[in-house]
């Protein structure tokens, strides 16, 4: 929750971007459009990071993982054990040989 906090604050800091910029920057400047344009993207890409952060979970192989869906639809019914990989079946190919 507080990576979709501060991913708000950016998008907000993204909004106001230029009058933010206007108090360090004189308005009159040719390039202030330019200058403003581009804190706007500085903060959106922020704002975008900090929101895929919330997505990205590592668990090492002496781990354990208890994963909870927040996003989107409801959750499959029952519950559902992922048995651990070997180094020879990593990735997909070893979800289906084990399944």
């Amino acid at each position: 929750m507080f990576w979709v906090v501060v991913a708000l604050l950016y998008f907000v800091l993204a909004v106001v971007a230029p009058s933010i910029l206007g108090l360090f920057v004189n308005r009159a400047r040719p390039d202030f459009r330019t200058l403003s344009l581009s804190l706007r993207v500085v903060f959106v890409a922020i704002a975008l990071i900090c929101l895929a952060a919330t997505s990205y979970v590592h668990v090492d192989s002496d781990e354990i993982a208890v994963f909870n869906k927040i996003y989107g639809t409801t959750s499959l019914p029952g519950e559902h054990i992922i048995p651990p990989t070997t180094p020879a079946r990593a990735g997909a190919r070893a979800c289906r040989r084990m399944a």
